[in-house]
């Protein structure tokens, strides 16, 4: 949800925006996509098995530099499509606002996942202590 309200956020940058506030902006946004990352890969890990984890690490980390360059280039297709109706600085600001649009599937994905998901690996922490 942070990422989803920071990337709205970012649509509303004028010229005359206090470089604190594009800070602050920057900041919740990059804690908001860290937590997600480290969330998400938590997850994606705690239903493989030990012996699988190297190779499961090395999957995760290719798929998921392959999706930030995906993510990349379709910001780009987005703020090039839009760029011929609109001026530039509105393609990047719905732009921006496309990004956050984006941030909703990820949170309805998380509603349909197993409400037990990742008890086994907790499971695994307090047998270990």
């Amino acid at each position: 949800m942070m990422i989803f309200i920071t990337s709205i956020a970012l649509a509303f940058i004028q010229i005359n925006t206090f470089p604190i506030v594009i800070m602050f902006l920057a900041l919740v946004s990059g804690v908001g996509r860290s937590l997600a990352l480290t969330a998400y890969s938590g997850l994606s890990f705690s239903e493989v098995d030990t012996k699988d984890r190297n190779s499961a690490n090395t999957l995760n980390a290719v798929v998921s530099t392959l999706a930030q360059g995906m993510g990349i280039s379709l910001m780009t297709v987005v703020v090039g499509l839009l760029q011929i109706f609109f001026p530039i600085t509105i393609a990047y600001e719905l732009g921006f606002v496309f990004l956050g649009l984006l941030m909703i599937f990820p949170a309805i994905e998380v509603l349909f996942l197993p409400k037990n998901i990742g008890h086994a690996t907790i499971g695994v922490a307090y047998v270990k202590h």
